[in-house]
């Protein structure tokens, strides 16, 4: 538990979620709006940002892990896809 943070964790439900399950109308409408590149470079930096803060959390629960290693298991937390081994013949 994150020192000072005790208080506010304790609060918390276990069904509390930290996402809306439905979106924000007024955010859908923007989003509408927006052509496709710029969703599309949204989605990239969403993505990338996710990637930073697991690899950071993987970082620090396993120190001395590869950079390779935590990359791998970075990639697998957010996409859900186990990494491709290379297979020597």
């Amino acid at each position: 538990m994150l020192p000072g943070c005790g208080f506010w964790l304790r609060r918390l439900s276990r069904t509390h979620r930290f996402y809306q399950e439905e979106p924000n109308p007024l955010q859908a409408e923007i989003y509408r709006t927006w052509d496709g590149a710029r969703k599309m470079c949204r989605m990239f930096e969403m993505f990338e940002f996710a990637l930073r803060q697991v690899r950071t959390g993987t970082r620090l629960r396993h120190p001395d892990w590869s950079d390779e290693q935590v990359e791998a298991e970075a990639r697998r937390l957010v996409t859900g896809v186990e990494p491709v081994t290379e297979q020597r013949r």
